[in-house]
């Protein structure tokens, strides 16, 4: 009996540790220096990546990351070249830092500059978790 209850709990923490995985869906915002709007939407791309634009103004930048434990890790595409970036749900916040790229090609960790975004409205509903991640277990005790 302790063995089963031992592998129901083993097999059972994967799926609630797929639960609770950020998420990073929906839209946030922030005021920059000039008094003007800077909006950051993401949406899922599935395989646990994130895409979206963030904009300022009339200009607007492609964004696309993938989850790394409870991070969004990824690129900026301003047009005119690119910016890595490392972003963090917190609550009703987003955490983004914007870091250059070296000459070297690899992302200038010394020189980010941290932003700080709200949430506007909810957030949308994760996705339930499907196929690799429900396990059926035909003998158990309950």
């Amino acid at each position: 009996m302790r063995s089963a209850l031992l592998t129901a709990l083993l097999l059972a923490t994967p799926m609630s540790l797929a639960c609770q995985a950020p998420n990073f869906a929906g839209s946030f915002a922030m005021t920059n220096a000039e008094g003007g709007q800077v909006v950051v939407m993401l949406q899922p791309a599935g395989g646990g990546s994130y895409a979206g634009t963030m904009s300022n103004g009339g200009l607007s930048w492609q964004l696309r990351g993938d989850i790394y434990e409870d991070a969004l890790t990824g690129t900026v595409d301003t047009g005119q070249g690119m910016l890595a970036f490392e972003a963090y749900v917190y609550d009703n916040e987003l955490e983004l830092i914007l870091v250059q790229m070296g000459p070297d090609g690899m992302p200038d960790v010394d020189n980010g500059q941290e932003f700080i975004f709200a949430r506007q409205g909810a957030a949308p509903q994760a996705a339930a978790p499907q196929g690799d991640n429900i396990v059926e277990q035909p003998n158990a005790p309950w």
